[in-house]
């Protein structure tokens, strides 16, 4: 749900394959076109309560989600509305 939210969102770049076969079920790196990681994290905590951490380094500006089985579906639509609001 989460990485098919994220994917089809223009200039969302989706670091992680949505494959199941390919990556993890819970951790989900993506990145915004023009955006620093730092500050989409920072809005996102600030906004709507959801804490990332972030992947900031000389070669990568990436969010990181990590979700469990305890996270609800409205959860995962809050953090795609989210980053869409970003946009």
């Amino acid at each position: 749900q989460l990485k098919d939210g994220l994917g089809k969102l223009s200039g969302v770049h989706l670091a992680t394959s949505r494959d199941p076969a390919l990556s993890s079920s819970g951790i989900t790196s993506f990145s915004i076109e023009g955006w620093s990681a730092d500050l989409i994290g920072g809005i996102l905590q600030g906004n709507f309560n959801i804490v990332t951490s972030e992947d900031v380094s000389r070669y990568n500006n990436m969010v990181r989600i990590s979700t469990h089985f305890y996270n609800t579906p409205e959860e995962v639509d809050l953090l795609i509305r989210g980053v869409r609001s970003i946009l």
